[in-house]
């Protein structure tokens, strides 16, 4: 009986262990993540000063209210995707409403988990590129000539 009660308290112990290691490891996961998607930011506001800078003055307000309603912030979808990737959140946050669904009709397979978790090394630089699509169509709309900047 008694080595029986030291066997629960070794594995319980052991659990313990293997929780703590799990959570250090997504903490450190989600720092590197976030750092490196802050560096990316960062070289994306030069090319955002460069079309706002050929925007005629008077439309460079409402540029700034339009991109600004539309773009999606590249930590939080890291985030989203290394967190509440296997339910398929960080989808729904990028508005690929159909693949949300799809990861969270197959979340108890773990199988978006281990897709999100590959992802959200990789999603920051695709939010940064379609931000920046965003930045040249509402330039375009406004009548920013950006074509010539980025040839």
């Amino acid at each position: 009986m008694a080595s029986d009660s030291i066997y629960w308290i070794i594995a319980g112990v052991f659990g313990v262990a293997v929780a703590i290691g799990v959570i250090v490891l997504i903490v450190m996961v989600l720092k590197y993540l976030v750092k490196k998607t802050k560096e990316d930011e960062a070289s994306a506001k030069a090319e955002l000063q460069q079309i706002v800078g050929a925007l005629p003055g008077d439309k460079q307000a409402a540029f700034f209210l339009q991109y600004n309603s539309k773009r999606k912030n590249p930590t939080t979808a890291v985030v989203l995707a290394l967190l509440l990737g296997g339910a398929g959140i960080h989808k729904f946050y990028l508005g690929q409403i159909g693949w949300g669904i799809v990861y969270l009709a197959f979340c108890w397979t773990y199988i978006p988990g281990i897709i999100a978790f590959i992802e959200a090394f990789t999603i920051s630089r695709t939010v940064i590129q379609k931000n920046r699509e965003i930045a040249r169509e509402s330039a375009a709309i406004l009548g920013g000539n950006v074509s010539t900047l980025f040839q």
